[in-house]
């Protein structure tokens, strides 16, 4: 028996066949459209993601431009600090023997530090502060004084 002779097929072999044939066509139809439609829901779903992620970015930056700034610095006013230091001729000793502070301006810091022989200007650029000179012992590479005992005083 050759090939040929085995693809022979009765009508009912035939028709059973042709039934088969369609089935099969139907389901693959049906494999088929529904990869599709998962595929483009897929890439929708992605899309909108995307979408919403930078439409919250963009409204989100929209809002803090919009928004009115919040009081990040407070104004201080400082407390008024007796003035104990000796008229005669101020020193960074009396600080370290009172334990006050005191607050001064531009002009009474230069007059201050030419006092006590340690002249210095001050220079202001793009948001720093510094002296010209330096004026502390350890900028001076001086030995730092010793704290008074509080007892003898």
């Amino acid at each position: 028996m050759t090939d040929h002779e085995r693809s022979q097929l009765t009508p009912d072999g035939e028709a059973r066949r042709e039934a088969m044939l369609d089935e099969l066509v139907g389901a693959m139809q049906r494999v088929h459209h529904g990869r599709r439609i998962r595929r483009r829901a897929g890439r929708t779903s992605v899309v909108l993601g995307v979408s919403a992620v930078v439409v919250w970015t963009v409204v989100s930056q929209m809002t803090q431009l919009t928004s009115e700034p919040r009081e990040l610095v407070r104004e201080h006013q400082p407390e008024p600090v007796p003035d104990n230091t000796p008229t005669d001729r101020p020193s960074w000793r009396d600080v370290h023997r009172t334990g006050l502070v005191r607050a001064v301006s531009d002009d009474e810091l230069v007059t201050l530090l030419a006092q006590i022989d340690r002249p210095a200007g001050i220079v202001r650029s793009e948001g720093e502060i510094w002296l010209t000179n330096a004026v502390t012992d350890a900028e001076l590479g001086l030995t730092p004084p010793q704290p008074a005992d509080p007892s003898t005083m």
